[in-house]
């Protein structure tokens, strides 16, 4: 079994591109996938989303308004996720073409009715997205970035689960991603990735914290 962690923009359009080619692969794939969408918000994923909207990295305005509109964005996607991976994904899938493909305004009303739109309950969904729990699970995923070194999205790292130690293969940016979604079409070059251990490598222990190889 493979365990993918994809760091992704939570208002992305190329995240969801990568979301959704992945998850193509997945579907046809005779090997086992476990995948976990991270939203992933730190300074410089901020100024690289400012960067492809081509807006003014000076203006502070509009840093800090973008800031707060991935971080809510983040905190949405991690109540959906409470009630189920299928529903996280489907709502962040759908948010990020709302916002990063149609170019809407974030908005309490979009988001309503995205949720509405997926399999999950609106009633633990509102009381879940203003909980501290949740804002504890998103602030363990941003752990779990610098812990694995992850600067920018998207980005992701590849556990080969089947082997007495879990290793795992990282790779950042599209090009990269692109690359190594490309090797995940076939069983046999997923076997020859993990072999060479080409990328940076990993060991995962069972508490999710990582040494470099």
């Amino acid at each position: 079994m493979l365990e993918v962690f994809l760091f992704v923009n939570p208002i992305g359009i190329k995240c969801r591109k990568i979301e959704q080619r992945l998850l193509s692969i997945i579907k046809r794939s005779e090997v086992k996938f476990q995948l976990r969408l991270v939203p992933l918000i730190n300074l410089t994923t901020v100024t690289n989303y400012i960067d492809s909207l081509e807006g003014n990295q000076n203006d502070l305005n509009l840093r800090n308004q973008l800031t707060n509109i991935m971080y809510q964005t983040a905190i949405d996607v991690k109540a959906a996720q409470m009630q189920g991976k299928k529903c996280g994904r489907d709502f962040l899938l759908k948010i990020q073409e709302e916002i990063g493909q149609k170019k809407k305004d974030y908005s309490e009303e979009l988001v309503l009715d995205i949720f509405q739109g997926t399999s999950g309950d609106l009633e633990m969904f509102l009381e879940d997205r203003q909980s501290s729990f949740v804002k504890e699970a998103f602030l363990l995923d941003q752990q779990l970035a610098q812990e694995m070194a992850i600067q920018s999205h998207p980005s992701a790292v590849i556990f080969n689960c089947s082997g007495e130690m879990e290793i795992g293969v990282k790779a950042q940016g599209c090009e990269e991603l692109e690359l190594l979604m490309d090797q995940c079409e076939s069983t046999k070059n997923l076997r020859q990735l993990f072999e060479s251990h080409c990328g940076q490598v990993y060991q995962k222990a069972s508490n999710e914290h990582l040494s470099l190889l």
